[in-house]
């Protein structure tokens, strides 16, 4: 049996980074997790090929080989899902389909996709593949799905070896260490599709994964994928000293970076146990400083303490704050745009998210707007793509989107603001604990970085003089300097296009 899996093209997004890319020569940042676990849970026999749209194009040689076209997709890749579904159905080549576009909306591609894998693949693939090898593929039913979550210890090791030669196009491996969250904010997609209750793979599976992928020559970033990586913190602390001591033992071969709540800031010896293993960043959904905002989506874990205080401690302690944030509570006002983006440079948060409220199909939020007929269209999944999707509550659609774009302009399209937030992070946050060897990857980017940004671009004499205050303050950590302006070259150009789209 031929089989293809098929990852579809994401939009050009701020998570994207598609005009950063280029520095590092890579293609996208991060390879489909799903579809490679998926792959690994596959027959021995079967001959499985893995084609990511955001690598390079499919062919129709590509697709013309398989038997059958296995796609997996998220919500903001949902236009070139289409397409490609669309292509499929009328060559009549046989479709199959799941992950978290179709699990939250089943009903809107049954008639392009001749099965649909729904929920998580370890059970559902699973009654799907019983029925293959039985009658094969007249024998599958037309869809798959369970309530059930299910026991994760028993996910295999992702099938690295379907990358081949694109192992290297990708700028940051992945691997997952549980699923759920104990929170449940309303707005949020996680708990509906994965549930509140923690559940984790065991501390050698973990380190089975970073060992597949030390194996394969892999020596740069891993991302855990967690929606929140502390969600059970007496687990994370044992996975995190075996961790710490398997890198130890190489000598740091990868520096990590993940998700977190924010109560990760109150905890000394959890921020401690997360250095030593190796992690430098952490993504951190910081939402608003409106309390009211906070009590309305159910987001209480933000609400204990100073906030700034909170990220300060993640800083100091030398893990960078990536914040998430958004605009369009029902408690929000026309105030809450100057004050989000000042509280954004007082923290010194470089990479920041902000985006529209978006309701995603079947949270909470989304049935709350729906009944009190306040959706205006679905949600692309993108979250910071500057699109309204419902009708705000103390203020119009217009002044809500014009005001998500001034934070836009504060934050990414003033160099100078930007070169103040890096500053800040510079100083509060020490990196480099672990020194890394330089590489011809990294000496390309700066080489790049130098012509693009230091010569010919607006930001050129931020760009120095951050370079130069990283030299002072701590010269190991020049490298993070150039980064951020790499970065802040797709957060400029994505910023722009978001305005002149409006």
């Amino acid at each position: 049996m031929k089989v293809l899996l098929v990852y579809p093209k994401y939009p050009i997004s701020f998570w994207g980074f598609q005009y950063s890319l280029p520095f590092i020569r890579c293609k996208a940042t991060l390879p489909p997790l799903g579809l490679l676990t998926v792959a690994a849970m596959f027959p021995k026999e079967w001959e499985v090929r893995l084609a990511d749209q955001n690598i390079g194009p499919i062919s129709d040689k590509d697709i013309l080989w398989a038997n059958v076209v296995f796609i997996s997709a998220m919500l903001a890749q949902s236009e070139a899902t289409l397409q490609i579904l669309e292509y499929c159905h009328s060559i009549g080549k046989k479709t199959i389909a799941g992950g978290p576009l179709f699990t939250a909306d089943p009903d809107k591609f049954e008639d392009l996709v001749d099965c649909l894998i729904l929920n998580e693949a370890e059970i559902t693939f699973k009654l799907f593949l019983r029925d293959w090898q039985n009658g094969g593929i007249e024998s599958v039913q037309a869809k798959y799905s369970s309530s059930e979550f299910c026991n994760i210890r028993e996910t295999p090791i992702p099938r690295w070896k379907l990358l081949g030669r694109n192992f290297k196009k990708y700028s940051s491996m992945s691997i997952q260490f549980g699923r759920g969250c104990p929170y449940d904010c309303e707005f949020c997609n996680v708990t509906t599709l994965c549930g509140r209750k923690m559940r984790l793979k065991g501390t050698e599976q973990i380190i089975a994964e970073l060992q597949a992928l030390y194996e394969m020559g892999w020596r740069d970033s891993v991302f855990f994928v967690d929606d929140n990586f502390i969600g059970n913190v007496p687990k994370a602390k044992e996975a995190l000293v075996e961790i710490a001591n398997w890198q130890k033992e190489r000598a740091y071969p990868f520096p990590l970076y993940t998700q977190s709540s924010m109560n990760l800031a109150d905890d000394v010896e959890l921020l401690e146990l997360m250095v030593e293993a190796g992690f430098d960043r952490v993504f951190i959904g910081i939402e608003t400083m409106n309390k009211a905002s906070l009590e309305e989506t159910g987001k209480t874990q933000n609400l204990q303490g100073d906030l700034l205080r909170r990220i300060r401690n993640i800083q100091n302690a030398g893990i960078e704050v990536m914040g998430g944030f958004i605009v369009g509570f029902d408690a929000d006002t026309e105030d809450v745009f100057r004050e989000l983006a000042d509280f954004i440079q007082l923290a010194g948060i470089p990479t920041a998210m902000v985006g529209i409220m978006q309701a995603w199909p079947g949270t909470k939020l989304w049935k709350r707007l729906l009944s009190e007929e306040r959706l205006l269209d679905e949600a692309t999944g993108n979250n910071a793509d500057g699109t309204c999707s419902f009708i705000p509550k103390n203020m119009t659609v217009d002044e809500l989107i014009e005001g998500h774009q001034y934070i836009l302009h504060e934050l990414f399209l003033n160099s100078k603001k930007y070169g103040e937030r890096l500053a800040v992070l510079l100083k509060e946050c020490p990196q480099e604990t672990y020194s890394r060897k330089p590489t011809f990857e990294g000496a390309y980017a700066f080489l790049l970085s130098v012509l693009k940004i230091g010569i010919f671009s607006e930001a050129r004499g931020e760009y120095w003089r951050s370079l130069r205050l990283a030299f002072k303050e701590n010269p190991k950590a020049m490298h993070q300097a150039v980064k951020h302006w790499i970065f802040q070259a797709h957060f400029r150009e994505v910023s722009q296009q978001i305005v002149d789209a409006k």
